[in-house]
């Protein structure tokens, strides 16, 4: 597993929007939203996996387990703060 990938994609990713939007990409269900951000992640030169983000996406505590996005990251989709 590449732990420094999937840290600097998540670092990179919760401050921009676009990207945010563009994992969701209209999707509601969480697994979905793990996927484009893989598909993304491998997009831009980072290497992991499904079940490799997955793993470290569940072990965060500030990460809601059931796919949501903060409040802050939410107010930033949605045409809030930037």
């Amino acid at each position: 597993m590449s732990i420094t990938d999937i840290k600097t994609f998540y670092r990179k990713a919760a401050k921009d929007t676009v990207l945010i939007k563009r994992m969701w990409n209209g999707n509601s269900s969480y697994d979905d939203f793990i996927h484009n951000s893989v598909k993304e992640a491998s997009i831009q030169g980072h290497n992991f996996t499904y079940s490799e983000a997955k793993e470290w996406m569940k072990d965060k505590p500030h990460i809601k387990a059931s796919g949501e996005l903060s409040d802050s990251q939410l107010e930033l989709v949605v045409g809030g703060k930037e």
